[in-house]
């Protein structure tokens, strides 16, 4: 395994003791095609420090030589304390014809520095094969000052799509570059430092035989590259293992930082990934994880482990201690859920202390960033998604994340494998605690963290004259500075615009701009085209380019319509205010407004203090160029308080209209939907007590939002989806020893799970395990009724200090039982939606909800 952007000092894969240290070329000397070591300065011949000859390591005899004057120099350069051979941007070395190369499976590796402005045109090279001609490959600058580096295999009209190693300059730096010909299977994939580029692009054009080879120079030996390489390989294979073994050894042996093979590589990737060409494809199968079978170089006290998951399975293993229960992260019910033996969590008392759930769940089939972060030294642990927090803990233990022993990503053979179906992709290891706006960052608002550059185009769907843009130059979902100053700078010359044209263009901060579009013919419907040219506008400081963007504006004007009411009501000498709404407007008119009001055309508002009491008709006109006009005649009636002798104000006391839980001693909580002032499917975080208590229910999971039940006259309710929970800060279990509790809900879907239910006690009420009656007080008192349905229900459930429970259901007796107490008895943190942190979520809704500290009396349940 490979981890990705190792080279940063805080990651944590930096291991390379995994393959033998001892393995060279000369292992396997048969594989070799050519084999080029400048380390080994008893394979080149030099005159005063120029090369004359660098010869084949190999039994072939690839032997090359300066092309026409080239002098490339030995003996002056180093890289790991080995000699390198260094190139000034004039010289080649070449063969005309190799040996022993031809049309077979065969992958390559380079060694190599690009110097700082050691390119001249996009086309300069620093490993090639053949001429122009079809067959023929070569890796290039792809650039015309900046090496990027891409493989280009073939010529025009038979080009394989390959893409850029990287989007910035390579220059001076060593990077190991890797070229692997399937001619088995026809396609071509490529590595920078290890890490995938192209993937198994399809590739039916043949290599042919005993070519040219050239370094640091092209397929035409006419565009020198400025540098130094350190070594070549060329293998008959394609076997990863093989690749994987020469990656190691030239990574070790020139110092290269670009994360070493850490053991065993599944199987099952695919094409192409969420970031780049490649991710995990996790399908059900043994094999599919990878297995990192000695560990990191040491336990972690502080993490960060973050990873892009695509689940298509509600339960998906991602990361485990290899050959032990004892560490794990993974989805459990589309949770993410991470498990330390020893961890000793002090956030949720009654819960599995060896376990911390999140509060949010991940969608099937869609692509979730999941970051976890561990700190002993705070005792804290945290959940993020999508760059969020998500959930925060505490724990009591002194374990370091024991990954220093094996490790694998992805799950284990069996059960495990067998129910884990998805994709992974970019999985890391921080051997430190990154910050929210680090974590941020990496999400990079949906891009990652690649350096992706990109344009977003937004406009109001409103129909307005001009119509407003927004262009945002965005670097991983950030806005960046632009260039101040040509080239690079933002024109609205920038924008080609079709059908309509631009103006005013504006900076409203860092990265997002502004301008107005206006069509070219306002009275007809039109598609308006807008695009950039990513490269035309360039960043800040490093001027960097970003990709090409368009999109296509609708002018299409529907006829205008007045939505707003017909009259107003005002007063003599108090100032108030009217909204006129329209839609498909460009233009709002008004005529014969009273004395002391006016029309703010910006605003679209009547305002002003009457002067005297009248009732006005105002001519409320509404146009746009395509269809014309609409009229209104608004009624503006103002009243004068001062013809009247006497007035009266009302005013209303509330709590007239509260419900009558209070009427009884006792009460303890009482969670009352038609309290919320909030409008119909807003998601709700907070379910406040208004029985005065402040035992809210402070804590939520998942999305529960308030609609409005046409089952009971549009009535406010509270909707759990099966990942959602409402439940309380509070630890009821403390204040309870007999109670009673009254609940008016319903299981509304396939989950007739817990709907009233506890987290920290193993308590049910009311609805649950498939049955609209249930209670659970433990797992020895278990009681149910009939099966579940999706009708409302009046609950109502006694429990009395001597063990006898009573539970009504819609005004009958349903049970009545004795028990002996127990803490699982009652409830701790009243829970809606679902049980304990994870377990038995619901669909269902939920009306009220009303809790005593003692048992009701019969004729007090009834009331």
């Amino acid at each position: 395994w490979w981890e990705l952007n190792e080279g940063t000092s805080d990651k944590a894969f930096d291991s390379s003791i995994d393959f033998d240290p001892t393995w060279t070329p000369s292992s396997a000397a048969s594989d070799n095609l050519i084999w080029l070591d400048a380390s080994d300065t008893s394979s080149i011949d030099q005159t005063t420090g120029v090369v004359d000859a660098w010869n084949d390591k190999g039994s072939n005899g690839n032997n090359l030589t300066p092309h026409n004057s080239s002098n490339p120099i030995t003996g002056t350069n180093t890289l790991n304390g080995l000699n390198v051979i260094t190139f000034d941007g004039d010289d080649i070395l070449t063969m005309n014809a190799t040996n022993n190369i031809g049309d077979f499976d065969q992958t390559w590796f380079i060694v190599a520095k690009v110097d700082v402005g050691g390119v001249s045109v996009g086309g300069d090279g620093i490993i090639a094969y053949d001429q122009w001609a079809d067959g023929n490959w070569q890796i290039q600058a792809s650039n015309g000052s900046q090496f990027r580096g891409r493989v280009m295999k073939n010529i025009t009209g038979t080009w394989v799509g390959t893409t850029n190693f990287s989007d910035q300059d390579l220059s001076g730096d060593y990077h190991l570059y890797c070229v692997e010909l399937d001619r088995t299977n026809q396609s071509l994939s490529n590595w920078l430092d290890g890490n995938l580029n192209d993937y198994k692009l399809d590739d039916s054009v043949a290599i042919r035989s005993n070519r040219r080879f050239s370094i640091m120079g092209n397929r035409g030996r006419n565009q020198p590259t400025a540098g130094s390489v350190a070594e070549v390989l060329g293998i008959s294979s394609v076997l990863e293992e093989d690749r994987l073994r020469v990656q190691n050894y030239l990574a070790r042996k020139w110092g290269l930082p670009i994360g070493q093979n850490l053991g065993i590589m599944g199987r099952n990737w695919t094409n192409p990934g969420l970031f780049g060409n490649s991710m995990l494809d996790l399908n059900g199968s043994d094999g599919g994880a990878i297995v990192h079978a000695t560990g990191l170089s040491s336990a972690l006290s502080s993490a960060t482990i973050s990873v892009w998951l695509k689940p298509s399975s509600s339960n998906f293993h991602i990361l485990s201690h290899n050959n032990s229960s004892d560490l794990s992260i993974y989805l459990e019910q589309q949770r993410p859920v991470f498990h330390l033996l020893g961890m000793n969590q002090q956030s949720l008392p009654g819960t599995d202390n060896e376990t911390f759930w999140g509060r949010g769940y991940l969608p099937l089939n869609q692509w979730t960033h999941l970051v976890f972060t561990y700190d002993l030294n705070s005792k804290r642990a945290q959940f993020f998604l999508n760059g969020q927090l998500d959930e925060e803990i505490v724990f009591a233990g002194n374990l370091a994340l024991p990954l220093a022993s094996g490790f694998r990503v992805g799950p284990k053979d069996g059960q495990e494998a067998s129910e884990t179906l998805g994709n992974l992709d970019d999985f890391r290891i921080y051997d430190r605690a990154l910050s929210p706006s680090e974590i941020a960052g990496i999400y990079g608002q949906e891009k990652g963290d690649f350096y992706s550059r990109s344009i977003n185009f937004a406009y109001s769907e409103d129909l307005e004259l001009p119509i407003l843009v927004t262009a945002s130059f965005l670097e991983d979902g950030y806005p960046v500075e632009l260039n101040s100053s040509a080239p690079g700078s933002l024109e609205i010359s920038d924008f080609q615009i079709t059908n309509g044209s631009g103006s005013a263009l504006s900076k409203l901060q860092n990265g997002i701009w502004q301008f107005e579009l206006i069509p070219d013919n306002n009275t007809s419907n039109a598609i308006i085209g807008v695009q950039i040219t990513g490269s035309d506008v360039t960043t800040s400081i490093f001027e960097e380019s970003f990709q090409d963007a368009s999109i296509n504006i609708p002018y299409n004007p529907q006829v205008p319509a007045i939505s707003s009411a017909s009259e107003s009501y005002w007063a003599v000498g108090k100032f108030s205010r009217f909204k006129v709404s329209a839609l498909d407007a460009t233009s709002l008119n008004l005529g014969n407004l009273p004395s002391g009001l006016e029309f703010n055309a910006t605003t679209n508002e009547i305002l002003g203090t009457p002067e005297s009491g009248s009732t006005t008709g105002v001519l409320i006109t509404a146009s746009n160029p395509v269809h014309g006009s609409i009229t209104q005649n608004h009624s503006l009636r103002v009243m004068d308080p001062n013809e009247f002798s006497s007035e009266m104000e009302i005013s209303i006391d509330e709590n007239t209209f509260s419900s009558n839980a209070d009427s009884f001693q006792g009460l303890v909580s009482q969670f009352d939907a038609s309290r919320f002032n909030e409008a119909n499917g807003t998601e709700i975080s907070l379910w406040a007590d208004s029985s005065g208590n402040s035992r809210d229910l402070d804590q939520s999971r998942g999305a529960p939002t308030l609609i409005l039940s046409p089952e009971l006259d549009d009535k406010k309710v509270i909707r759990f989806d099966g990942f959602s929970q409402l439940f309380s800060s509070f630890d009821f279990g403390t204040i309870l020893g007999e109670y009673s509790i009254f609940a008016v809900a319903r299981h509304a879907g396939i989950q007739d799970q817990a709907v009233l239910s506890s987290v920290g006690s193993d308590w049910v009420f009311g609805l649950g395990n498939q049955y609209s009656v249930y209670w659970k007080l433990g797992p020895s008192f278990e009681f149910t009724g009939s099966v579940s349905d999706d009708q409302w229900h009046i609950y109502a459930g006694t429990l009395k200090s001597n063990g006898e429970l009573e539970l009504i259901k819609d005004g009958y007796s349903i049970l009545q039982e004795t028990i002996s107490l127990i803490e699982d008895s009652k409830p701790r943190r009243l829970a809606l939606g679902g049980s304990q942190a994870n377990t038995n979520f619901s669909i269902s809704e939920v009306a009220e909800v009303i809790l005593y500290n003692r048992a009701l009396s019969e004729t007090e349940v009834s009331d």
